[in-house]
């Protein structure tokens, strides 16, 4: 094999982003949003046990968005995107602001 390639191997997440889940349920239904409870509490859960996971090693995304939670035909939730995160030290403050402005809160905007 020649050393001018460089091989990427990554798991294939077929269900895509939930970006693209909701514009998908938009034009093929008309629905806006996904409406089952299960399905919205199970996003966050797998979601929050990845943040949880990534802030126990000191590492901080900076710019979860739905465009950013990928999910497979399994029902499994992955995180993407990193590169806005950070490696925090402990006790560390970060006073960078970053990430995508269409989806922060006001008072990080100010």
């Amino acid at each position: 094999m020649s050393a001018n390639y460089l091989w990427i191997v990554m798991q294939i997440v077929d269900a895509g982003a939930c970006t693209d889940i909701l514009t998908m349920l938009k034009t093929q239904t008309g629905v806006n949003g996904i409406r089952d409870e299960a399905i919205i509490a199970t996003i966050l859960r797998e979601t929050m046990h990845g943040l949880r996971y990534l802030h126990s090693h000191g590492q901080i995304h900076r710019d979860i968005k739905a465009g950013n939670i990928l999910l497979n035909m399994d029902g499994e939730v992955l995180l993407t995107d990193f590169g806005v995160s950070a490696q925090m030290k402990k006790g560390q403050k970060n006073n960078t602001v970053c990430g995508s402005p269409c989806w922060m809160a006001p008072e990080v905007m100010q």
